[in-house]
């Protein structure tokens, strides 16, 4: 089954969302064991409901982590000293999860140099609304949920310890934080059972595409097959 961010998923606190789904999840199988998997942030939500739901048999984390985007964000804090900056950045991320060959340099410029948060934001859902075209004022209100869920992973701190099997799934192409995240995205700080870390060609996105994701695809078999 796959999970999907409704209007009706709390935008509180990254245990608040676990909580949500594993209600959802409850509703469906009640019981376990439960194999539990998510992609960058779902992946730090995942790590949450895996801390909260008994009978978890595996983990499964495809380029993410609990800090995986709290290291991202805080990098971008660092990196940009003017919010305008750091807002343009957000929004470029977040346009960049639809069209993945935008100019950066320019876009964060247009970005930037706009007088105002909301102004960022009717700018960058104008561009995406030549995609997608399902209106301005929807698309402004998925960009909000997506700097909120950034702000949110920003904040989360494991509460325990992962008991259950953990696999990562992380790329060969890196980004610039990465040595500060560490080659099992910080893992093995909240892993008590075995962690183990695959590696996938490609980058954030196109690990998720052609021959990398068949490849990806025959990974999460084997492991989930030897774990049966």
């Amino acid at each position: 089954f796959g999970i999907q961010s409704t209007n009706d998923v709390p935008n509180t606190s990254i245990e608040d969302i676990a909580a949500y789904y594993i209600k959802k999840i409850v509703e469906i199988q009640p019981t376990g064991p439960y194999l539990i998997g998510g992609y960058s942030f779902g992946a730090c939500i995942a790590v949450e409901i895996a801390l909260q739901l008994p009978s978890i048999a595996q983990l499964l984390l495809l380029d993410g982590s609990h800090s995986y985007v709290a290291t991202h964000t805080k990098q971008y804090r660092t990196k940009f000293n003017e919010p305008k900056h750091a807002e343009a950045a957000v929004l470029y991320a977040f346009l960049q999860q639809f069209i993945p060959n935008l100019d950066q340099k320019k876009i964060l410029s247009d970005l930037a140099n706009l007088p105002s948060y909301d102004a960022r934001l009717l700018f960058a859902a104008e561009i995406l609304n030549k995609i997608i075209n399902i209106g301005i004022d929807n698309i402004i209100l998925i960009a909000k949920r997506f700097h909120n869920k950034l702000l949110l992973a920003e904040k989360y701190i494991p509460s325990n310890k992962i008991q259950c099997q953990t696999i990562l799934f992380r790329v060969t192409t890196s980004s610039e934080y990465s040595e500060t995240i560490g080659n099992d995205y910080g893992l093995s700080t909240i892993c008590q059972g075995p962690l183990q870390v695959l590696v996938i060609p490609g980058d954030h996105r196109t690990f998720l595409q052609g021959e990398n994701v068949k490849l990806l695809a025959d990974q999460i078999i084997t492991v989930t097959c030897n774990n049966s």
